[in-house]
């Protein structure tokens, strides 16, 4: 139950060799296995390096507060900014129904607009003809 490294392992198992049981136990005892065994914070390269570069823990309660006050604001602003551009749609529905009804009314001036040049033309050319005719009798 010794820990061995891989080139002594490499020849136990080498093609041809015939392991013995103590041999494979030290196979198994010179591995960490998934569920059995905890890999030590000693044990993982650069991790004391990479853990001392983090914040401390008030620090890191801080930034939580700071971000906590931050999602809440943005909530807030969400929530007015949901109610303002429901307010501009209402606007615009309304300015569309007001545009719509000054569409038909200036139809209705340009029609009667119409109506009167012709009638106007009419008049001034019965006019006109009646003012040639007595000129050139």
């Amino acid at each position: 139950m010794a820990i061995r490294v891989r080139a002594q392992l490499r020849k136990w198992f080498g093609r041809g060799m015939y392991p013995t049981a103590e041999q494979f136990s030290d196979l198994f005892d010179s591995f960490f296995h998934k569920t059995e065994d905890k890999i030590p914070m000693s044990g993982v390269e650069g991790l004391t390096d990479q853990l001392n570069g983090k914040y401390s823990t008030a620090e890191g309660r801080e930034l939580e507060k700071k971000v906590q006050k931050v999602t809440t604001d943005l909530s807030a602003h969400v929530a007015s900014s949901e109610k303002a551009f429901n307010e501009v749609q209402n606007d615009i529905e309304a300015l569309d129904g007001r545009l719509d009804d000054e569409i038909e009314r200036a139809k209705d001036e340009e029609a009667a607009i119409r109506r009167e040049l012709a009638a106007g033309d009419a008049a001034t050319l019965s006019s006109a003809k009646s003012y040639t005719d007595t000129s050139v009798a």
